[in-house]
């Protein structure tokens, strides 16, 4: 974050940015699949589950407390502000919500007794602690997004995985309630890290600064928090309906066809770099209809092979206990397909600034999930929690692209593959190999 002031965001790195993002995507997803069973096998469903609604709680609160700090910070940079006063605003909001965390967990400890080690009282408290180094990281990261330095980008997010991986190896032998504090451990930990480590210039944002990202910040929380939402209300609404160890089973197929379609949120957050530097260019929109067709490619092969070998790896990974969730991964295949493309095609939006009917299709797509659990999930349990998340996300995608249609002036883009877009990928991989085989000479001269 020390790019020199007013200097605008290198362009013409979106495939680079994904194809890095898509290298830690794999990383992320073999450590992201290894805490999964750590926390299965050592603790069984019912800690997974209390996981699950710490996780849950902390992804609701994040982008209302911190006004979509990382969105805004990547647009605030792609459209030119100096990254010096984009990390004193980061840094000021992460800063604010200390004493906010603090006061939630005392209030926690006050109501209960004692420090509670169970339940959604909690999951509240582990929330409200590592809500001020979780709006840090995010902030962050939205900097170092649109600076294009995918890689410490990517490097925030897999440290935390890793490290509460490690965490929860070691302490989970102690206690259940040791899920929830290396969950908390894990994002301070790495806060500090990239506190002491990054040392990054800060410089007062200013009144100005302040409202115009308070503006877009309020757009951005909303469109966050409506993903977030739909990808983790269902858990707060279940709590009061299905026993926890149901959570834990709905959870392991969660993640599953969750990880799925990390390279289409991970293509997204690159989008949205490359959108607010190039705004009104057909060329950004021509890279995000090739971006959208080769993720559908890929998810169908991936839905495929998952749909054809997990039903008896689950129950090999995670333990006998977990098989019902291949049922539930079945269901929810469809909704990885549809949050990614959506991911993509939101994140331009955002970049042009055309937030709102990003948020009119997160807002319609979250009304719907809510009112179908709390009438569907009582009678026909965590599997209809499932079906109800693939409509939402089905009516979030139909949504998006209307509102593509409308901001490109013309019909959308396609969702299947064409002879063209593999050849303008073989063009592309050519162009790469020559530019490595110059650098290469150039070196060797």
């Amino acid at each position: 974050m020390a790019a020199a002031p007013e200097a605008a965001a290198p362009r013409g790195v979106f495939g680079r940015g994904v194809l890095t993002s898509l290298a830690f995507t794999a990383t992320m997803a073999a450590l992201a699949l290894a805490n999964n069973v750590v926390i299965s096998r050592l603790a069984g469903p019912g800690p997974r589950g209390l996981y699950a609604l710490g996780v849950s709680l902390l992804a609701v609160a994040l982008p209302i407390l911190s006004l979509g700090q990382g969105p805004t910070s990547t647009f605030l940079i792609g459209r030119g502000t100096a990254p010096a006063r984009v990390a004193g605003l980061v840094y000021g909001v992460a800063a604010a919500l200390l004493p906010v965390g603090g006061a939630v967990a005392l209030g926690v400890h006050l109501i209960h007794g004692g420090v509670p080690t169970t339940g959604m009282l909690a999951a509240l408290g582990l929330a409200a602690l590592a809500l001020p180094a979780a709006a840090l990281l995010e902030g962050v990261r939205g900097c170092y997004l649109g600076l294009r330095q995918v890689t410490r980008y990517n490097l925030c997010q897999a440290a935390v995985i890793a490290l509460v991986l490690v965490l929860n190896a070691a302490l989970l032998p102690r206690g259940d309630a040791w899920v929830l504090w290396n969950l908390g451990l894990g994002y301070w930990i790495v806060a500090l890290g990239v506190l002491v480590l990054a040392r990054p210039r800060l410089a007062w944002p200013g009144r100005a600064l302040i409202g115009r990202a308070a503006r877009y910040g309020a757009r951005a929380s909303a469109v966050v928090l409506a993903d977030a939402g739909l990808l983790r209300v269902d858990y707060l609404l279940m709590a009061a309906m299905v026993p926890v160890e149901h959570l834990g089973i709905y959870a392991i197929a969660d993640q599953i066809t969750h990880i799925m379609s990390w390279p289409g949120l991970l293509a997204g957050r690159m989008m949205l770099a490359e959108s607010a530097s190039d705004a009104g260019s057909a060329r950004t929109l021509d890279k995000l209809g090739l971006a959208v067709r080769l993720y559908v490619a890929a998810i169908v092969g991936a839905g495929a092979l998952a749909a054809a070998c997990l039903w008896w790896v689950i129950p090999a990974v995670f333990g006998d206990p977990f098989a019902p969730a291949y049922l539930g991964v079945l269901i929810l295949l469809p909704a990885s397909l549809c949050k990614g493309v959506h991911a993509q095609i939101a994140t331009y939006l955002e970049g042009q600034g055309a937030q709102r009917p990003v948020v009119r299709a997160g807002v319609v797509a979250l009304a719907v999930d809510v009112a179908l659990v709390l009438a569907l999930v009582p009678r026909f349990g965590w599997l209809a929690a499932a079906a109800v998340r693939t409509a939402a996300y089905a009516v979030q995608l139909a949504l998006s692209l209307a509102a593509l249609a409308r901001h490109a002036g013309g019909p959308r883009p396609g969702l299947v593959l064409t002879r063209a877009d593999a050849q303008a990928v073989a063009r592309w991989i050519a162009a790469r190999r020559a530019r490595s085989a110059a650098g290469a000479h150039d070196d060797a001269a």
